[in-house]
């Protein structure tokens, strides 16, 4: 599954239109709700949007910035992806250079960011293929996975940093080694 492709499972969940704040999207530099997921995605005739709590990933999912118009779609590389008829419609979502993010890497994202977004540093965590656990507040704190085979260690390597940069360095380790 390509990054893009998360659109279609979003399109499924029919959300109702509740405002959001530009800081939910911390990638981005200027976020503007018109372009969001739900003022663009029409319900199809004969269906209404549910309602969800405001502060709920369901409405952080239905605000996505898309891309103006239905632009093309890029590889991680800079490459057009070859079939550019799949998509609808594009969100405003860096993937990174390095062919990382893929198939559940793309849902960890998106939960991630909103847990980011809320501050909610405390659920965000996930579990390598090993089994241990990859807490972002342990990342913050500075320290840093040495992974040799099914083996982690964590070491101290760095100060303190809750920025999103490093945030994203952290959701690039998750993808490296979670399966």
């Amino acid at each position: 599954m390509h990054k893009q492709s998360i659109l279609f499972l979003l399109i499924l969940l029919w959300l109702p239109i509740e405002a959001i704040a530009s800081e939910d999207y911390p990638w981005l530099t200027d976020y503007n709700d018109n372009d969001a997921i739900v003022n663009r995605i029409a319900v199809p005739p004969g269906f209404e949007r549910t309602l969800v709590a405001k502060e709920s990933f369901g409405n952080w999912l239905r605000h996505l910035p898309l891309k103006p118009g239905n632009p093309l779609v890029y590889l991680y590389n800079g490459r057009e992806k070859a079939n550019q008829s799949a998509h609808h419609a594009v969100i405003n979502m860096d993937v990174g250079n390095r062919d990382l993010q893929q198939c559940a890497d793309a849902i960890i994202r998106l939960k991630a960011e909103h847990l980011y977004s809320k501050r909610n540093y405390d659920a965000i965590h996930f579990n390598f293929t090993s089994g241990d656990e990859a807490a972002y507040k342990k990342w913050m704190r500075g320290y840093r996975p040495l992974v040799k085979g099914n083996q982690v260690t964590w070491r101290k390597k760095r100060r303190y940093d809750n920025s999103h940069r490093t945030f994203r360095k952290y959701t690039n380790t998750v993808f490296m080694y979670a399966g």
